[in-house]
């Protein structure tokens, strides 16, 4: 989420891609298969690792995983989305 938000400001995010990475760091969504021992399963899982490694807490957030379309209720009470993902609505 935190990288498709910084890809949403195309100057800021090449700027800080090469300034961090020398390159502009590019981003294919097409990747979906989150099956055993796949490219998103391996990174996810180092991710993971190298974030519980440094911040001694997991990245994971409720609701900060999910697949496929939100329901209904979603759009309809940002409320509820609140209370049952912590965000605000």
């Amino acid at each position: 989420l935190m990288w498709h938000t910084h890809m949403a400001f195309p100057e800021d995010y090449r700027k800080d891609s090469l300034r961090l990475a020398g390159r502009v760091v590019p981003h294919d969504d097409s990747v979906n298969d989150r099956s055993e021992g796949s490219k998103l399963a391996i990174c996810a899982a180092n991710t993971q690792k190298v974030w519980m490694e440094l911040y001694s807490t997991s990245w994971a957030r409720p609701g900060g995983m999910w697949r496929g379309e939100p329901p209904p209720w979603y759009f309809q009470d940002r409320g509820i989305a609140a209370d049952l993902f912590g965000a605000e609505p």
